[in-house]
C-alpha cells in the first residue's frame, strides 16, 4: 500500500455522494487548478472512458500504466477506482487487521485520500472475515467504515475467489499528491502496480519472501531507518509488514531484478 503525505485538505467523500465519480470529484476538488483538471481528464480517458457516475471501478491491466506484464498477472485482478470512497470499504479493516495501519492515526476517509493503491492478498481471509464479524475490534472497524463511507465493508473472500490478489489503483489520491503533470501521475500508477504486485509474489513464492526477510534482518538499524523515516505511515514494528514493504519499495522500480528473484517460483 503506497501512501502519500498530501498537501490538500482531507475531505469526507460522502459530501460528494451525488457526484463521486473520478472526473466529477476532480472538477469539484481541483476547481481552481486547471492543470490538475487536465490531468484528471487524461487519466479518466485512460482508465474510465465509457463508465458512468454509478460505476465504482473499472478492470484495468498493468500495460495501461506502462508497467510490464509478468507471469503472475493471470492470478491478479487489477482494478482502478472511479469512486475513491470505495477504497476504505474494500481495504480499511483488512489493513487494520493485518497491522499495516494504526486506526488511531489513519481514519477510513483519510485512507481514501492518501493511498495511491493497495494489494488485497488472498491469505488468511477466513480468519479476517471471522475477526470482522465476531470480534469487538472487527465490529468496531466495520461500524466506523460504514459510518464514514456510507458503504458496506466488502466480503473479500467472495471478491478474491480464484485470484491470489486484487490490486486497486486510486488515481484521485495520485493526482492530489504527485503534482499537476499527466506523466507524473502515470509514473506513480506504474510504480503502484509494480509495488503491489511484489506483495502477490510474497504470497505465491514463500522462498522469495524468506530471502527478502533475510535481507531485511541483515540491514543495520541505520539502513532500516531510511525506510522507516521515508514511509512513516506503515507499521514497521510488525515483522511481516516491515519485510514486505522493504522488499516492495526496494524492487518497485526494478521489475527486471524482480524477475530474476522469483524465477524459481511456479505460477500455475
Amino acid at each position: 500500500m503506497r501512501f502519500f503525505c498530501i498537501f490538500i485538505c482531507l475531505i469526507s467523500f460522502n459530501v460528494f455522494a451525488d457526484q463521486s465519480d473520478f472526473l466529477s470529484l476532480c472538477k469539484t476538488h481541483f476547481k481552481d487548478d486547471s492543470a490538475r483538471i487536465q490531468t484528471c481528464e487524461k487519466i479518466n480517458d485512460l482508465l474510465f472512458k465509457g463508465l458512468g457516475p454509478k460505476d465504482s471501478s473499472a478492470i484495468t491491466s498493468p500495460e495501461k500504466v506502462n508497467a510490464p506484464l509478468m507471469n503472475i498477472d493471470k492470478k491478479i485482478l487489477f482494478m482502478a477506482l472511479n469512486d475513491p470512497n470505495y477504497l476504505p470499504s474494500l481495504v480499511y479493516c483488512y489493513s487494520v487487521y493485518n497491522h499495516w495501519i494504526d486506526p488511531l492515526q489513519i481514519s477510513p476517509d483519510t485512507l481514501g485520500t492518501i493511498s495511491s493503491g493497495v494489494s488485497i492478498l488472498n491469505e488468511n481471509l477466513p480468519a479476517y472475515q471471522k475477526w470482522l464479524n465476531k470480534s469487538i475490534e472487527g465490529k468496531s472497524c466495520r461500524k466506523q467504515v460504514e459510518k464514514d463511507s456510507q458503504l458496506p465493508v466488502t466480503n473479500l473472500e467472495d471478491s478474491l475467489r480464484g485470484y491470489v490478489a486484487m490490486i486497486v489503483l486510486n488515481p484521485f489520491a495520485v493526482i492530489g499528491s504527485t503534482g499537476t503533470s499527466y506523466e507524473s501521475a502515470l509514473e506513480e500508477l506504474r510504480l503502484t502496480i509494480n509495488h503491489e504486485r511484489i506483495h502477490a509474489y510474497h504470497v505465491l513464492c514463500p522462498q522469495f519472501e524468506k530471502n527478502e526477510k533475510d535481507k531485511w534482518i541483515k540491514l543495520s538499524q541505520t539502513e532500516k531507518n531510511v525506510f522507516i523515516n521515508k514511509y512513516p505511515n506503515y507499521n514497521w514494528k510488525d515483522s511481516q509488514t516491515s519485510v514486505r514493504e522493504f522488499s516492495a519499495f526496494s524492487l518497485e522500480n526494478a521489475p527486471d531484478s524482480l524477475i530474476s528473484l522469483v524465477k524459481a517460483c511456479k505460477i500455475k
